[in-house]
């Protein structure tokens, strides 16, 4: 919640303080809505290493809130905070490379991504891994392991895994030996 005290550690620099602001200003706690000075904030922080600023900041420049949209500084911050093992960022830099959204399309580094996010316990990680093993994204096809992942996510609430659950249960989607049915 925003204070004059928050305000003044996030203006004396620190990280902790200036991504709190952020979030403040980001959701209009206490404060007017401001998403220009969200991402300002996002953007202090981040540059000090502060891995949720470095998300947020991310997100802000995918979708041009708060400031004019750039993918290839969206990618950049996504890359940062992944490489501090975000969940958040890995999966959503998973989504970059299968969609080739700022950087060249690669399914392997997507499974990777989604993989390293999965491991965390991240819904959005868990639900894209089981994808990339009921398509056969960069692994084989295995409905088992593409159940599994989509189960985890699923317990969590992610409603694309519930979808999907509910899909193959029902018997729309046929597998057999990892392979569709015809």
């Amino acid at each position: 919640m925003y204070s004059q005290t928050l305000r003044k550690a996030a203006d004396a620099g620190n990280a902790d303080a200036q991504f709190d602001l952020g979030v403040c200003y980001e959701e209009g706690l206490n404060i007017k809505q401001n998403y220009r000075l969200a991402a300002k904030y996002y953007k202090k922080a981040a540059n000090q290493g502060h891995v949720d600023a470095q998300f947020n900041l991310a997100l802000c420049y995918e979708t041009g809130t708060g400031v004019e949209k750039d993918v290839a500084e969206a990618i950049k911050y996504y890359r940062l905070a992944a490489e501090q093992g975000d969940a958040d960022a890995l999966a959503a830099l998973g989504t970059c490379y299968i969609n080739g959204n700022g950087v060249g399309k690669n399914l392997e580094k997507a499974f990777e991504c989604y993989r390293l996010s999965a491991l965390q316990g991240n819904d959005c990680g868990q639900y894209n891994l089981g994808v990339c093993y009921y398509n056969g994204e960069s692994v084989p096809k295995d409905m088992e392991k593409a159940v599994y992942w989509f189960r985890l996510a699923a317990d969590q609430g992610y409603d694309a895994a519930i979808e999907e659950l509910a899909e193959i249960e029902s018997g729309l989607y046929p597998w057999r030996d990892g392979e569709p049915c015809s």
